[in-house]
Formats: structure tokens, sequence, C-alpha cells
């Protein structure tokens, strides 16, 4: 865990924002926080996944949700009908047995046990039709707000395989924040539109402090602000992503900044939980180092985290940077701006490339065959 931020008085660097900041790049150090954190809610848990599993770590989300509960905390949870589409119906009854209410974000059609955790209530033949017109867009965000006060954000999901190899997981690389502060609120309460299947308003901090889409001008602003953001980045773009394949909007931003000079560095996955992911990705490698874009291969483990560093600023969460992310599903994300941040995104980043290879012009060649199968996926990237 890297602290980033004493707990106090807003700073120079604040106007409204954070009172705290922690950064995590390990994974058990976020669980253990997050746990401990539950542990200490006094009114309120928001809960909001992907994937939800009945592991070990699921497990233990169930048991500290559980006693959060029956202390009188108000605790509310949501995952996604596909990340959740093996175990949601238990996990559901599990914490429903318990009083805890679950809704499940778009059920898949054959779900039927799940219509009635639907967003929206409908009749079976209704509920039917409204998850075959929802199929394509899910809810990939990850967060937890406590007390409407306390906000946690990153790429982790319900699941052992973000755990070390010691506590039974997987070992994946990802990357987590807490923050603090007025601004939280806003958060719980787009949830509760969300929760509640009204539109979700914008609140305060939104696009300042925190990134989402809920919306369709929501997403629409943010994918603006993307572009535009690396565009006219004048010193660095530097990005962390595990899926990357994006709109053509992002890549002429990272192109237009590369071009003014700016110093624009990717690290991706050299393996990937979805196989054909890096395949794919070194389809764009080619056009990338041509315009001074250095490009490396994340090798230790598998790489899940989100981060993106242009100058001064820092985001971190659940978005990817492909097309998915970009025009369908739900993303959530922390802007993290203190200079002690920065200093320990930077110091993340420089230790991921050290762990990494990269990628020159004279290899592009010699993955000839890893890019020719690239473009099969490539055709579809649109729902990738």
């Amino acid at each position: 865990m890297l602290r980033l931020a004493k707990a106090g008085p807003a700073r120079p660097w604040q106007d409204t924002a954070w009172y705290d900041e922690q950064l995590f790049a390990n994974n058990d150090r976020y669980f253990d926080a997050l746990f401990a954190s539950i542990d200490q809610a006094r009114h309120s848990i928001i809960l909001a996944t992907y994937i939800f599993e009945l592991d070990v770590l699921g497990r233990r989300m169930i048991r500290h949700l559980r006693r959060a509960h029956d202390r009188g905390v108000h605790v509310r949870v949501l995952y996604d009908g596909v990340g959740s589409m093996e175990r949601g119906d238990k996990i559901a009854r599990k914490l429903e047995k318990s009083g805890i209410p679950v809704k499940i974000y778009h059920p898949l059609p054959w779900q039927i046990n799940n219509y009635r955790r639907a967003l929206r209530r409908s009749s079976w033949v209704g509920s039917f039709i409204l998850s075959m017109l929802k199929i394509n867009q899910r809810h990939h965000a990850k967060i937890c707000v406590i007390d409407e006060f306390e906000l946690w954000c990153g790429s982790q999901n319900i699941t052992a395989d973000h755990l070390s190899v010691e506590r039974a997981g997987d070992g994946w690389r990802d990357y987590g924040a807490k923050v603090s502060g007025s601004s939280v609120q806003a958060v719980a309460e787009a949830f509760d539109d969300l929760w509640e299947y009204r539109r979700p308003r914008v609140g305060q901090g939104l696009f300042r402090y925190y990134w989402n889409n809920f919306t369709e001008f929501t997403r629409k602003r943010k994918n603006h602000l993307l572009a535009e953001r690396i565009a006219q980045a004048g010193r660095r773009v530097w990005i962390v992503n595990p899926y990357f394949s994006p709109t053509r909007q992002i890549i002429r931003a990272i192109l237009k900044a590369a071009s003014k000079g700016a110093e624009v560095r990717l690290i991706v996955p050299y393996k990937s939980d979805l196989e054909f992911f890096p395949l794919l990705t070194s389809t764009y490698y080619e056009e990338l180092i041509r315009n001074e874009v250095r490009i490396f291969e994340f090798l230790p483990s598998i790489l899940h985290g989100k981060m993106l560093l242009v100058d001064d600023f820092c985001l971190i969460g659940s978005t990817n940077l492909n097309h998915r992310s970009l025009l369908h599903d739900i993303e959530f994300d922390i802007v993290l701006e203190s200079p002690s941040s920065l200093r320990a995104a930077e110091d993340v980043f420089l230790t991921e490339q050290r762990n990494s290879r990269e990628i020159m012009a004279k290899h592009v060649k010699l993955l000839g065959t890893r890019r020719l199968l690239g473009w099969i996926p490539w055709l579809i990237r649109y729902w990738l």
C-alpha cells in the first residue's frame, strides 16, 4: 500500500477534492484494507462489481457484509449478469437470507431466477425482451462506498484471481484507490439512481475528481475529455491497460501527443486472461511505434490494472482502452492529482516498465503470425 496523503483539511492542490488518498498496487493489501473499512462502517455500504465469485475471496466478502448488516449498517450489493453468471443466483440467496438486498445488472435471458433482481422489474415476457435488448451492455465498474464519505475503486473484482498465490489466488496485477471527501456523496446518489432505475444525476465533482459514464451524455463527455486530455499532453502520456484496442478517436489523440513531443509509453500484457487480446493489441504496434510511441509487454503475471498518467493527472479505475469500455459498459474511475499521488503512480509505472520487455520496430516483423491472428478479433473489436 502506498499512502498518498494524510486525512485532514483541504490542501493547496484541492478545491473540495479528496481529504485522503491511498493508492494500492498490491491486491492482498487492497482487500485487507477494504475489509477493515467495511468492519468500521457505521451507516451504509454500497458494493458494485462486475464479477462476484463464491470462492475464498467472495466468501470472505459475504462474511464481512453480513457482520456489517447485523450491526445495523444498510448494505446493498449490485453485480453484473454476465460477470457473475455462474454463482450469481447462489450468492444472492446467501446475502438475501441475511437481509441484504441484491440487484443484478441486466440478467441474461436464460437467468430466469434473476429476473426479480433486475434493476427494472417487469413481467416474465418484458424481462426477457429487456434482457435481450441489453445483452451487450454490462456493469464493469468496481466500487465500494462506505458511509457516503469513503470511496474504493479499482480493477479488482470479487474473485480470488486477484489474490496472491500465497492466498490461493492467481496473482493478477491490479491497481486500486481509496479516497474520502464530500464528492463521495454524489457517487452514492448516482448509485441510488441506478439502483432505482432512474436516470443517474450529474453530481458534484464529476469529471473533476471522478469519472463515470452512467448515462449516454456522460459517456460521450468522458470519451471526449479522455481523447482531449491525451491529445493536449505537454510532457507525458503513460498508459497501463490490459485490453488495448481503442477507438480511432483515442488512437488519433495518442499520435497527436507523440507528434507534439510528449513522451508516450504504453504497457500492455504479454499474457492475458483473454488469450486473444494480446493478439488483437499487437495489430496496433506498427503504427504506434512508427510514431514514436514506446510499447512494453508486462511479463511476470496477468496484467489487469488500468492506469493513465497525463502530465500531472492520474486516473485509476475500471476503464479499459477498448471498444467495450468506451462504447458499451458502465465504468468508474478516480482522479488522483496530489503531488504524492503522482509520485506513487510514477513509481508503480516505472516498476511495471522494468518488469516488461520493450517491443521495438525490429520485433514487429517477428510477430508476423501473432499479428496475422490478431486481425481476426480486430474485425469484431467493436464488441470486445
